[in-house]
């Protein structure tokens, strides 16, 4: 899950993303089955799901200063019916939303079913100052670090991942950006 167990800072409007081992049976409602509470109480949020159904995305706007806990409970079932083992997952939101922090815009490609070659590009709300961003951002392939070119565009709006390598197939593919990037 992202953002991490544990995370903290995390942005009123963050993307929880989810991703599964395997697809999960389209025919279960997961609203029914996945639960995010903030500071213990229900809280609202939308859900969507990638192609492939391996990937869950929630989406909302979470209270500032909050530990918010994502469940996902043993309802959940894959394509043969074998149900999930229960998952919780917490992490706090930033104490206070800065407008003029830097913060990730939108992320290309998003989903399943991406070109093993595809680069990875992020888009952000600011211009970054590009000598902060390479040491900064991290691509993880199924939980393992990997090497590529990283570099901006777009006079420092977009951060741009080339792997080394292509992807594995039916990789998880994970980005991280972290705080030492700056404008």
């Amino acid at each position: 899950m992202t953002p991490n167990d544990g995370t903290s800072e995390v942005g009123s409007f963050a993307t929880i993303t989810l991703t599964f081992s395997e697809p999960l049976n389209a025919a279960v409602d997961t609203y029914g089955m996945i639960g995010l509470f903030a500071g213990g109480v229900p809280h609202g949020f939308s859900i969507t799901r990638s192609a492939d159904n391996r990937m869950v995305f929630l989406t909302g706007n979470w209270p500032l200063n909050t530990v918010m806990t994502v469940v996902a409970t043993g309802d959940n079932t894959d394509l043969a019916g074998n149900h999930l083992a229960p998952f919780s997952s917490t992490f706090r939101t930033a104490s206070t939303f800065d407008p003029n922090r830097p913060y990730v815009v939108t992320q290309l490609p998003t989903g399943s079913g991406v070109d093993r070659t595809t680069p990875i590009t992020l888009h952000v709300s600011k211009p970054l100052n590009t000598s902060t961003v390479a040491n900064a951002f991290y691509v993880s392939q199924n939980g393992v670090l990997v090497d590529g070119t990283v570099r901006t565009s777009g006079n420092g709006t977009a951060i741009n991942f080339t792997p080394a390598a292509p992807f594995a197939p039916n990789a998880v593919i994970q980005v991280f950006v972290i705080a030492t990037a700056q404008d």
